[in-house]
């Protein structure tokens, strides 16, 4: 548990300084939903960590940690910032000063990222709205049917 908790630290630290580096380099640093984006990412992973340490993450059997698991998650956020990379691409060619494509793609992912989080942290144990906890509750029975 040591060595897996040491080895997605040093993980998640040169990966984050490698995203934040890369966003800052595409954005100019103008575009703080784009780091508001990494953040929530950041907060995700990190509260899917707590949860599956306390063994009662909804992604492994049994809800504990494991790390084809967590690459999973990453994998799936790297491809969250292609998707917006790719945004920045449209905006660029289309002459899009606004960045029109890469700001409904960022709140997007925003929006569902946040949802994310705010499913581990339930799990957690930390206080969410009664209203807020149902529908998260519903959503993941929906999910189970699909």
């Amino acid at each position: 548990m040591r060595e897996f908790m040491a080895h997605t630290q040093d993980l998640l630290m040169k990966g984050g300084a490698a995203v934040a580096g890369f966003f800052h380099g595409m954005t100019a640093g103008q575009n703080r939903s784009a780091v508001l984006l990494v953040l929530v990412m950041a907060a995700d992973v990190a509260s899917g960590m707590v949860a599956a340490a306390m063994g009662k993450s909804a992604k492994t059997p049994g809800g504990r940690l494991d790390s084809a698991a967590a690459a999973r998650g990453v994998l799936r956020k790297g491809l969250m910032l292609l998707v917006v990379l790719i945004a920045y691409a449209l905006d660029w060619m289309g002459g899009q000063e606004n960045a029109m494509f890469a700001t409904a793609a960022i709140w997007f992912y925003i929006g569902t990222e946040g949802l994310s989080l705010l499913e581990n942290l339930a799990r957690c144990g930390v206080p969410v709205p009664e209203k807020i906890r149902k529908m998260l509750e519903k959503n993941q029975q929906d999910e189970g049917q699909g």
